[in-house]
This record gives structure tokens, sequence and C-alpha cells, in this order.
């Protein structure tokens, strides 16, 4: 009988929403961190060269008015915009044909997957040490603990980012002390840090609840606590250390920014501010990401829709709020309001709403988790077995 590999339709559909996000990372994540930038700059200074990637910024161009200031910005932007498309285009077109239809493996992807496998692995008798050191630790912890560059690749990240920020340095010719671009560095890291936790968290409890191997854990003498604690174990192992790192390095930035910065007084208050209310909400975040991924993991179709249904309700909802609050805002001022908001207004509103979903989402997924895990673990079996035939 031979071999296939996933089903076309499984991997079609991954390859889509794979296109579909690098597309929407290209164009929305630049102008963000453009928009960060200007709002938290002193001097209110737009880097538009952060917009090229975003279509609706070269059919702002468009308009005679504004293409007649920077010409070149209009066909820099096109050009941006024509490259990436022509990019991803090509490369639909290169994964299409390889996930329409089941075919039996192939023998030379065959070795290279399972090259993948010894280096993410190791040999067979490699991670001998390594399982069983983590099997006398906790069972669950050495199943979701496997691949062994997890941790590096944390790091590897951290390192990129400080890449990224001495060489934006460079080309933007920004002094040491901008600490407009210092602060929006960190909440831009804080919130992938956030989004790598809440994808990690629930990730191996829903690959076993999706292959029914879950129901096998829990007939085990391994209990629903040792479970989570493997979970956890895992996810420190993965991330304490770099979130420790991370945390250091954004407490000696306030401190540096409190002490030596040039700003005005009310300037350097709404820089430190700021950057406690990120640092408050990156450790309230992952404990109320890690708690909502874990619960939805127990009951979602796969373990994307379990991650993004984390991500959703933790993140991205309180950002669509304030992002509405914020429109009205400006539309007020718009309006002819003499006076607006000021920035505390917005702070206050960004902390509260982070705390707010983290609690009204974190605590029942935490109760239902220490309360129902068995329940909620077994909920598809009884849901089937009580529908009529």
């Amino acid at each position: 009988m031979r071999s296939l590999r996933r089903p076309a339709a499984s991997r079609l559909r991954q390859s889509k929403v794979s296109i579909v996000r690098t597309d929407t990372c290209l164009t929305a994540i630049p102008p963000a961190a453009a928009a960060a930038i200007a709002h938290f700059d002193a001097s209110h200074r737009i880097v538009q060269q952060l917009f090229f990637s975003c279509p609706a910024y070269s059919l702002y161009l468009c308009f005679d008015a504004n293409c007649r200031v920077t010409p070149e910005y209009f066909w820099l932007s096109a050009g941006v915009i024509h490259a990436l498309t022509w990019l991803l285009a090509a490369l639909a077109s290169w994964i299409v044909p390889h996930s329409w239809q089941d075919r039996s493996s192939d023998p030379g992807k065959a070795r290279w997957a399972e090259r993948w496998r010894i280096l993410v692995y190791g040999e067979l008798g490699q991670p001998k040490a390594l399982r069983t050191r983590l099997l006398e630790v906790n069972p669950f912890c050495w199943l979701a603990s496997r691949a062994r560059f997890k941790p590096a690749g944390v790091w590897i990240f951290l390192g990129f980012v400080a890449c990224w920020w001495f060489y934006l340095r460079v080309i933007m010719h920004l002094h040491w002390y901008e600490d407009s671009f210092n602060l929006t560095t960190v909440l831009m890291l804080n919130s992938v840090l956030k989004l790598w936790i809440g994808i990690e968290a629930g990730q191996r409890l829903a690959e076993e609840q999706k292959m029914g191997s879950l129901e096998l854990l829990l007939s085990t003498p391994l209990n629903e606590r040792e479970i989570l604690r493997g979970q956890f174990l895992a996810l420190k192992r993965q991330f304490l250390k770099p979130l420790a790192a991370v945390i250091g390095v954004e407490i000696v930035y306030l401190l540096a920014v409190s002490r030596h910065s040039v700003l005005s007084p009310q300037e350097e208050a709404k820089q430190v501010a700021f950057g406690l209310a990120g640092l408050v909400l990156l450790i309230l975040d992952i404990m109320a990401l890690t708690w909502v991924a874990l619960r939805a993991a127990l009951t979602a179709r796969s373990p994307n829709r379990a991650s993004a249904s984390a991500i959703l309700r933790v993140l991205v909802l309180p950002w669509m709020i304030f992002a509405a609050a914020t429109a009205i805002a400006g539309l007020w001022r718009v309006g002819g309001s003499s006076s607006g908001p000021g920035w505390k207004f917005f702070l206050y509103l960004w902390f509260w709403l982070g705390v707010l979903a983290d609690l009204a989402f974190g605590l029942p997924a935490w109760w239902q988790l220490r309360t129902r895990f068995r329940e909620l673990a077994l909920q598809r079996f009884t849901t089937s077995r009580s529908k009529p035939v």
C-alpha cells in the first residue's frame, strides 16, 4: 500500500493561509511601525519609506497635490508593491501544483523530510539524554519539548531584532537618544513575543486532541494537572530566559529615559508611562494567553484555531476597541473641537482594555482548566455519541 502525504485539501488550505498571512504582514506591519514612531516621537516625524509596501499609500499619492511634493515616492511605492505582488504570485504558482492533489511520496522528498526530522529531533540515539531528563521531570514536558531547537529559535529572533535596531539607526541617521524609536521597538518586540507564546501554548495539546491521543493520555496515571504542569514547563524551557533578558533590557531602558533623557519633562513622563504599561501588559497578556490557548486547545478543531481563538480574544479585541476610540477622538478634533483627549487618556484606555481582556478571558479559562479539564477534553466524543444516527 502506497504511503500518502497530508490530504490535499489540508495542504492547499494551509498554503493559502500562509500566503495571505505573508501578504498581510508585508502590507500592514511596516505602516503600523511608522505610525507608532510618529505617535511616540516628540516631533511626530513620519518615516514614509515604511509605507511603500501599502497599496493605500500609493493611492494617496495618486492625487496631484500629494504627488507633486514627493513624486519619487509614488514610483518607489508602486515598484515595491509590484515586486511583492510578482514575488507572491510566483510563490503561489510554485506551491499550488504541489498541493492540489494527493500522490505517493517522492523518495527524494522523503529523504529531505527525514533529514529535517533529524535536524529538529536529532538522531535516534542522540535525544536519549534529553528524553531521560525530561521524562523524569514530567512526561508531557518531554512531549512538548522534543524539538531541540525551539529555545534557540527565540534567541535567534532576539538577535535579529537587535541587528534590525542597529541597522535602522544607521540608515535613518537616528541618534542614540531617539527614545520614540526605542519605545516603538520595545512595543513591537513585546507584541511578537505574545503572539509566539499564544501560538506555542496550545499547539501540543491541540495536536494530541486532534489525533485522538489525548484520550489515551488521560487514561494513563498522568492526570490533568500533570499535563498542564508539563506544558508550562515546556513553555518555561523555551521562553523564560529570553523573556527575562527582554524584561531586563526594558527596565534598563526605562531607567535610562528617566535619568539621562534629553526630552522635555512631559515627553519623558509619557515615554516612561507607556514603557511601564507595556511591561506590565507583557506579563499579564502572556499569562492570559497561555490559559486561554490551553482552554481552546481542548475543544478546537485544529491547533491553528486554538491559537487564533486565544490571540483574537486577548490581543486583537482590545486593540480593535482602542482603534475605534482613537478614530472617534480623531473625528472629534476634525469636527472643530478646540481640545481633545490627551496622551494620558489613550494610555489609560490601552492599559485597562488589556487588563480587562486578560481578566475576562484568562480567569474563566484558568478555572475551567482546573475544574473541567477532563470533561472538555472528552467533549467531542460525548457530543458525537449523543447525536442521533
